[in-house]
């Protein structure tokens, strides 16, 4: 899975140098099912969403603007639907630990415990 993250993590950001209109965003975290991914890069205000096959993922983007991260909504659905985390930066492990804080909002709740597996099987704490 690693060779495919890198691979997806590489391109991601090669098309971002190149583009005019995204240059300024950073790789938040790609997450990984089978032969399909999903990837996420961000600024403050505006945001694109890849996905598809590892091979093209590229090809198949979706404009977020007025950029506005819900975890429940762009992660946690992700993963109870079988996606795994492949990459998450250290920023957007901050800002989901901090909207975490109350977890009654939280709709998919097995994949905010999906989640947290990761973040204990890598180490990642409130602290961290």
């Amino acid at each position: 899975m690693q060779e495919n993250v890198k691979k997806i993590k590489s391109a991601i950001e090669e098309y971002l140098q190149n583009s005019e209109d995204y240059n300024n965003l950073f790789v938040d975290y790609i997450l990984i099912n089978e032969n399909n991914a999903i990837a996420v890069a961000t600024n403050n205000d505006k945001g694109l969403i890849f996905s598809g096959n590892i091979d093209k993922i590229t090809d198949n983007k979706n404009v977020l603007q007025d950029w506005d991260f819900n975890s429940d909504e762009y992660l946690f659905q992700e993963l109870e639907k079988g996606y795994e985390i492949g990459f998450m930066s250290n920023i957007t492990h901050n800002g989901i630990w901090n909207e975490i804080k109350n977890p009654e909002s939280i709709t998919y709740k097995n994949g905010l415990q999906l989640y947290l597996q990761y973040c204990v099987d890598n180490g990642i704490t409130k602290k961290y």
